[in-house]
């Protein structure tokens, strides 16, 4: 099939001619089957250049191996008669340096002068053995050197153990001189700090003894000390004599007195603080009827907010009387605006009214928690003033005796005002008593008529405000009525349907007001109770008042005797508290003079203690100064000797550097003539060697086989390489072919591309030609709505301001339509041309490719590539 594919190319190819170009007729489908099949051909292809390839490369590696072969042997032939040379000459050079050493060695010369005997008897004997005698001569001639390079090797030996002797004795020496002049060091450095340390202990001492003596100085002598302690002992005596005489039994006395008037003062205070709860209990009683009389004017201001609030229900009961159904179907807005601002105020009011009844219903509560906390509070203070006219009955004896203790303590005039205090505890009980008594006889039938009066008034204020809400339930019906006539004139507009529900809004608020109604007169019937209660109170006040001024008294009585206690109380303390600090100072005095004491004691202790230590130091600067002269020599000694050891150590190092540099120069000589002596060997069995080549390449017949291997071999690689090219030329048209192919391939893929494309284009013509023609239609009917618009408004509008209006906005719609028109219009000719800049680039692309499938079609045409095809792939 592939072969059939294509000879129908190269017929296609045959018939258009060489010089036109031809597209191939067959499907992409069909092209694009023909190429892979191709490709994998040309695979196999490749392979088998590769192997050619490798073949070759093999062939012209062994032509450079035989060729490399053959010089080496012409070279091996040619450096025989070199060798020759080079080995007479290194024989020369030999001779020269054995009679050079067997000068430096005469025994030497003895061993070839017997040599030379023995050679010549061997002569005179065998004269006609001459090949025998030349190779005994050559031994003998061997058998020298090898005697002369075992002594140099045994001399160089030699000298190296010497020199390797002498720097190991170098090396143990240069440790021992090292080691010695670090002791020497070492010792240097010690003696140095000993010295330094002397030096330094001895300006140490000296400092410490010039301190001490400038504390001595400072410092009282010993006898002073003394003198000083055994003053501070006597006023210690002295002083705890005088706290011994000091008697215990006035502080037992005044802490008894002070322990009476406490508990006198207790009974006092408790009794004071049960009548000022008695007070306080008042004090509340009359808050409570400052508060009623503040719920009653509270009560008034609301009657007066009714009031007001009747006047604007009928003054707007008025308003609607006189407003007729006649304006409201003329003027629809005006009548909605009155309504929307009546439905707001009547919001307001509304809001207002809640506000009110709140607060009412939280005064009411208020009020009556506060009548009923008045309640328990009295019920609880009568009961605590019973209790109390019991326990200041009980607290007069108490008084008594505590009066008559004091005054036994006291002067006289504490004597006469305990007999007050008892007076005035007595009209204090007694003043209780008849207070308490009046708190009994109130009556409550006072503040039941009040409460009666308050219930009626109360019930007054209910009608009033039932009128007040028959008055609001005709406003909503007249306000109805209005929205309902608003309602049926503008029921072509939005804004009429708004005040609609505006005005359900405000039906909804008035059954709010009603709803608030009925709290008001639950808030009102609390505050007729809270009311009652502030009757009463107000007058009871009165009764409660000269109650009041009774216990104030009592009060004023009791604080006296507290005070008169106080005072007894606080003289006891004071001469309590004098006693004991006379004792604390005495302490204090005491203490002071134990710690003067202790102070020169210490002192006196230090002094003995400097002094000690002034003679210590004394006699270690006198150690330290003997010491010093001492450790100097030494230092001196030890100085000498470290540089004693320097110098013979910079001695021996010059001495034995000497030595070793005669050895080396010794060793070095006969190392030179032992290198010279090793390389003449070398070099005369490297001629040897040669020698020995060249004679077995003498014969020249592995020269001939060499080069006849060579001819070979060139022969094999030219085959090769011809076939190597054959194929080379057969691959590249392949490619070509290939190539074309692949052309082709792409050249109507693009064609397709462009078809695609053009359809694309022609639809895109065609919807904006849709585009404009709908653009058109929908400016034409927007033209004639606003012209039927504009036409409807001039016959609607009377005025000539409204018609020069009406045309006004006309023309900026007609502006406006044709600026649109425009823009669309100039749009889609820049689409056009961005389209059309497209076609045109694809056009050429199309073009270009064309052109270039022409061109592969020429080469496929060509003699060259039909002769490749016809013999390699047909084959």
């Amino acid at each position: 099939m592939q072969q059939q594919q294509l000879q129908q190319l190269q017929q296609q190819q045959q018939q258009t001619g060489d010089d036109d170009a031809v597209v191939f007729e067959e499907t992409l489908e069909e092209l694009e089957e023909l190429l892979i099949k191709i490709s994998e051909e040309y695979k196999a292809k490749s392979e088998r250049r590769q192997a050619v390839c490798d073949k070759v490369h093999m062939l012209q590696q062994q032509q450079l191996l035989l060729q490399q072969q053959l010089q080496q042997e012409m070279n091996d032939a040619s450096e025989g008669l070199k060798a020759e040379e080079r080995r007479d000459a290194a024989r020369q050079q030999q001779q020269q340096l054995l009679q050079k050493i067997a000068a430096m060695l005469p025994y030497v010369k003895q061993e070839q002068q017997v040599e030379q005997q023995q050679q010549q008897q061997q002569q005179q004997q065998q004269q006609q053995q001459q090949q025998q005698q030349q190779q005994q001569q050559q031994q003998q001639q061997h058998f020298p050197d090898a005697v002369f390079e075992c002594i140099i090797q045994l001399e160089a030996q030699k000298l190296r153990r010497q020199q390797q002797m002498l720097e190991r004795e170098q090396q143990q020496q240069q440790q021992q001189q090292q080691q010695m002049l670090q002791q020497l060091q070492q010792k240097e450095q010690q003696q140095q700090a000993a010295e330094s340390a002397c030096i330094s202990q001895i300006s140490c001492t000296r400092k410490q003894l010039q301190q001490l003596q400038q504390k001595l100085q400072q410092k009282p002598s010993q006898q002073q000390c003394r003198d000083a302690v055994a003053a501070l002992q006597q006023q210690q005596l002295l002083l705890q004599q005088k706290a011994a005489a000091t008697a215990d039994e006035q502080l037992k006395s005044l802490e008894a007195k002070c322990a009476a008037c406490g508990e006198a003062l207790q009974q006092l205070q408790q009794q004071r603080q049960q009548l000022q709860q008695v007070q306080q209990l008042l004090r509340q009683h009359e808050a409570l009827g400052v508060s009623l009389q503040v719920a009653q004017q509270r009560q008034q201001e609301k009657q007066q907010l009714l009031q007001q609030k009747q006047q604007q229900l009928a003054n707007r009961v008025a308003l609607l009387q006189h407003l007729s159904i006649k304006p409201i179907l003329t003027n629809p807005e005006e009548t909605e605006a009155q309504l929307r601002a009546a439905a707001a105020s009547a919001a307001a009011e509304q809001q207002q009214q809640q506000q009110q009844k709140q607060a009412a219903a939280a005064a009411a509560d208020r009020s009556a928690a506060e009548y009923r906390l008045l309640q328990q509070q009295i019920a609880a203070a009568a009961a605590t003033c019973i209790q109390l006219a019991g326990q200041i009955d009980a607290a007069k004896h108490l008084l008594s005796n505590t009066s008559s203790s004091s005054s036994s303590t006291s002067s006289s005039s504490n004597s006469s005002s305990s007999s007050n205090s008892s007076s005035s505890s007595n009209s204090s009980s007694s003043s209780s008593q008849q207070s308490w008594e009046m708190v009994a006889s109130w009556d409550l039938g006072v503040i039941e008529a009040a409460v009666s009066n308050d219930l009626q008034q109360q019930q007054q204020q209910e009608q009033q405000l039932q009128q007040l809400v028959n008055a609001q339930q005709q406003l909503e019906a007249a306000a109805a009525a209005a929205a309902a006539a608003a309602e049926a004139a503008a029921q072509k507009t939005n804004e009429l349907q708004v005040a609609h529900a505006e005005a359900a809004e405000v039906r909804a608020a008035a059954a709010a007001a009603a709803a608030a109604e009925q709290e008001v007169k639950d808030i009102d019937s609390k505050l007729r109770s809270a009311a009652g209660l502030h009757l009463g109170a107000t007058s009871s006040s009165s009764s409660s008042s000269s109650s009041s001024n009774e216990v104030q008294q009592q009060l004023q009585e009791l604080e006296a005797q507290i005070a008169k206690a106080f005072a007894d109380r606080e003289a006891a303390q004071q001469q309590q508290q004098q006693l004991r600090q006379q004792q604390f100072e005495q302490q204090q005095q005491l203490l002071q003079l134990n710690s003067k004491l202790a102070e020169q004691q210490r002192l006196l202790q230090q002094i003995q203690e400097e002094q000690q230590q002034q003679q210590e130091h004394q006699k270690q600067l006198e150690i330290a100064e003997s010491a010093l002269p001492g450790q100097q020599q030494l230092l001196l000694a030890t100085r000498q000797q470290l540089q004693q050891l320097q110098q013979q150590h910079r001695q021996a190092e010059q001495q034995t550097e000497a030595r070793q540099r005669q050895l080396e120069a010794a060793a070095a000589d006969l190392e030179a003539i032992a290198l010279s002596m090793e390389e003449q060997q070398k070099r005369e069995e490297a001629a040897a060697a040669a020698v020995a080549a060249a004679a077995a390449s003498a014969s020249g017949a592995r020269l001939e086989q060499l080069r006849q291997q060579q001819q070979q071999v060139g022969a094999a690689l030219q085959q090769e390489q011809q076939q190597q090219e054959q194929l080379n030329a057969a691959f590249d048209k392949g490619q070509q072919l290939l190539q074309q192919v692949r052309n082709s391939i792409d050249i109507k893929r693009q064609q397709q591309q462009l078809q695609q494309q053009q359809t694309t284009v022609l639809q895109l013509q065609s919807q904006l030609q849709q585009t404009l023609h709908t653009g058109l239609r929908s400016l034409q009917q927007q033209s004639s709505i606003a012209a039927a618009a504009a036409a409807a408004a001039q016959q609607q509008q009377q005025q000539q301001q409204q018609q020069q209006q009406q045309q006004q906005q006309q023309e900026q719609e007609q502006g406006l339509t044709a600026a649109t028109i425009e823009y669309v219009v100039e749009a889609i000719r820049r689409h056009t041309t961005t389209k059309c800049e497209e076609l045109a680039e694809i056009r050429g692309a199309a073009a270009a490719r064309e052109e270039r499938k022409q061109q592969l079609l020429q080469e496929l045409n060509s003699h060259v590539y039909k002769h490749i095809h016809e013999r390699y792939v047909q084959g």
